[in-house]
């Protein structure tokens, strides 16, 4: 009797390790789940091999309060660069974000997509979104790109996503991520209407007086 409980002991033993090696890495186990803000992060960095070094130089890098153990700066609210293209000398705000599915995908709420065209309006600079859909953060399945201003939507659906995709590789220009992204999603503001919407504005509070609000859940 001993012997066959050790057989089958060894048994369980053998099974468990082959399956450990040779059966599980083929089932496309997903990564635990991790802290959001550090997704964000990752993602964050993802952005700097759209926009590379030789295309674009970086005028802002905003810093969340997570970064200065839980101290906000009066900039937190802002999108999380603004890059300035190299080849026309145009400054514009980019926001991160990284979905893990395209399922019943929402990229923000109305709160903070209302405080980003607060922000344009006010700043008389562009906003646009890289959005990283599925994958890794380092490594989305998909990219998508558009300027908040033609963007209606929050929750965006395939016909949305597939509408603003863009591949994944370095650009040379903002104008070569517009070209890629196409419209009717990737086209920004022109001037004369962020002027528009910057003097209908005039008259309320600025992004930094509400900065003690807004920081949390960028």
């Amino acid at each position: 009797m001993f012997w066959w409980i050790l057989a089958g002991f060894l048994l369980i033993c053998i099974i468990g390790v082959f399956y450990e090696e040779n059966i599980k890495p083929t089932l496309g186990y997903a990564e635990p789940r991790q802290d959001p803000y550090v997704i964000g992060k990752r993602f964050e960095d993802t952005a700097l091999r759209i926009f590379p070094e030789d295309g674009f130089s970086i005028v802002h890098k905003t810093v969340g309060a997570a970064d200065l153990n839980g101290r906000a700066t009066e900039d937190c609210i802002y999108p999380d660069y603004k890059f300035r293209d190299l080849t026309t000398g145009r400054v514009f705000w980019v926001e991160c974000k990284y979905r893990s599915s395209r399922y019943n995908l929402s990229w923000t709420d109305e709160e903070h997509r209302s405080r980003y065209l607060r922000i344009e309006a006010e700043t008389g600079i562009t906003v646009y979104v890289l959005l990283g859909v599925g994958g890794t953060p380092e490594r989305p399945d998909t990219l998508h790109f558009f300027a908040l201003d033609r963007m209606p939507y929050t929750t965006l659906y395939d016909s949305t996503l597939d509408a603003c995709r863009i591949t994944d590789r370095s650009y040379e220009s903002l104008g070569d991520i517009v070209m890629t992204a196409g419209e009717p999603y990737a086209t920004g503001p022109s001037r004369r209407d962020r002027e528009s919407k910057r003097r209908s504005r005039g008259g309320q509070q600025s992004p930094v007086g509400v900065f003690f609000i807004s920081c949390g859940g960028r």
